[in-house]
Order: structure tokens, then sequence, then C-alpha cells
């Protein structure tokens, strides 16, 4: 009889487990360690956050016992996949507005007015006039 096993691949294995992402936060708090901040996303776990990338690095690195070894995904997604994946919490940091949204033009329009140049302010104007004495 065959090994039918043989024939078919096996999944690959996680890049990471939990409990090896729980290892790396407990780090974290137990050194005090400064990560990175992260730009749009974070990790929340037992009410504080964290910025999941490098939550997600440096839980690789223990794992393979490599301090020099990079995260092979993107911040962002791909690493915010594999954590939720893991039954963590990943939050925006900030609402994040579609393209075209009602929110997302209103905003834009109020960046454009902002940036509008409409010439020197009446303060500005009487700040470069010079002054003229009264006789």
């Amino acid at each position: 009889m065959t090994d039918v096993s043989a024939a078919y691949p096996t999944p690959a294995a996680p890049l990471l487990t939990r409990e090896q992402v729980l290892r790396a936060l407990r780090l974290i708090e137990r050194e005090g360690r400064q990560l990175p901040p992260s730009t749009v996303y974070e990790l929340l776990y037992r009410g504080r956050r964290y910025p999941p990338r490098a939550v997600a690095e440096l839980a690789y690195r223990l794992a393979h016992q490599d301090p020099q070894l990079r995260w092979p995904h993107a911040a962002g997604q791909p690493t915010n996949a594999v954590l939720e994946a893991l039954d963590f919490t990943i939050a925006a940091k900030r609402p994040i507005l579609a393209a075209g949204s009602a929110q997302d033009q209103g905003q834009a329009a109020e960046q454009q007015a902002e940036n509008l140049y409409t010439g020197p302010s009446p303060a500005d104007k009487a700040a470069d006039s010079p002054a003229v004495a009264e006789p």
C-alpha cells in the first residue's frame, strides 16, 4: 500500500503561535522595551496598546532565536491578519476614511481651503507698511 500523505503537501507551519506573541508581550512589559510607534493600527492586549508589526517581529526573532531576523510581512493588513488569526485584537488608532467617502471629500475640501493663498492678512499689511509720523 502506498503512502498517500506524501503525495499531498502539508500546510506550512504558521509564522507565529499565540504563545510566541504572548512571550514577546511579556518581555516588552518586563523589560520596559521601547518599540517604534505604529502609524495606523494598534494591538490591544490587557488594556495596553502595542505596535503590531514591532510585536510580531520581536515574537518572530524570539521564536527563531535570531535577534537580527526581519519580520517577513509588511506593516498593516499583512501583519494584522497574522495576529488576528491568533485571536489578538487589532484596532485603528484613528478613523480611516475610505477614498471618495462623504467624510473624506469634506475633509479634503477643508484642507484645500486652508491651503488657498488669499494674500497677506490685514495684520501682515500693517506690519509691512512704513509708519508715517503725523505733523
